[in-house]
């Protein structure tokens, strides 16, 4: 009964849309950016296709199976995290471009439907089925919880970024938009990166040695 998490991929595809050369001004006092974050959530697939022998490779030589412990179920998230800006630029008085991002909208969640294995050897209707699945669903839930977390965690950190480095300024336009994004990037990467820890540990403290003795002995049939 473990999890089994994909690596997170951040995907940044970026929509820039630089202005024009207006009239000389100082680049600073714009309005923060408009954050939009939306949670990508996909339904559940049961998957009973695979044997306990399978699940328990799928999950690694850890401590656990090293301990004499198999797995009856696993839970599979794929994440994938997609960032598209706005990103303006023009030039300040001194005749440099500034750039300062105008909307920044991240998608965040399942890549693909959330796959829960179930052992094929565990016969529907018996009490490790039911505990399998109930245990399973937790994972689910812990995962789902970490949409919502991801969604406060994205703004807070995309605010602070352009609280402390916007607006930036270069060379030219491509190279001031170059770096608004990548420090946009950089601050949903932090941000999901910090709550995807979060889920990983929230799931770990589900699969400890006594969790598994606590089901051996509920499901001793």
């Amino acid at each position: 009964m473990r999890i089994q998490a994909c690596a997170l991929t951040l995907l940044a595809c970026v929509a820039a849309v630089a202005s024009g050369p207006a009239a000389a001004g100082a680049c600073d006092g714009e309005s923060p950016p408009s954050v939009v974050v939306n949670s990508l959530r996909q339904p559940l697939a049961l998957d009973r296709s695979k044997a306990i022998d399978e699940l328990t490779l799928m999950m690694g030589n850890d401590h656990l199976s090293g301990a004499g412990f198999v797995t009856l179920g696993v839970t599979a998230v794929e994440y994938s995290t997609t960032i598209t800006s706005n990103v303006q630029s023009r030039r300040d008085g001194t005749g440099a471009w500034c750039a300062f991002p105008v909307n920044v909208i991240v998608e965040h969640g399942f890549a693909k439907p959330v796959r829960v294995y179930i052992a094929r050897e565990v016969q529907e209707g018996t009490c490790k089925y039911e505990a399998t699945m109930d245990h399973e669903l937790q994972h689910v839930r812990i995962h789902e919880a970490g949409l919502w977390k991801a969604r406060i965690a994205v703004d807070r950190e995309v605010a602070a970024a352009v609280r402390r480095q916007m607006p930036v300024r270069g060379r030219s336009s491509d190279e001031a938009i170059r770096a608004v994004n990548d420090i946009v990037t950089e601050a949903v990467d932090r941000a999901v990166r910090e709550v995807s820890a979060g889920v990983q540990r929230d799931n770990d403290a589900m699969d400890t040695p006594e969790a598994y003795l606590a089901f051996s002995r509920q499901c001793s049939k």
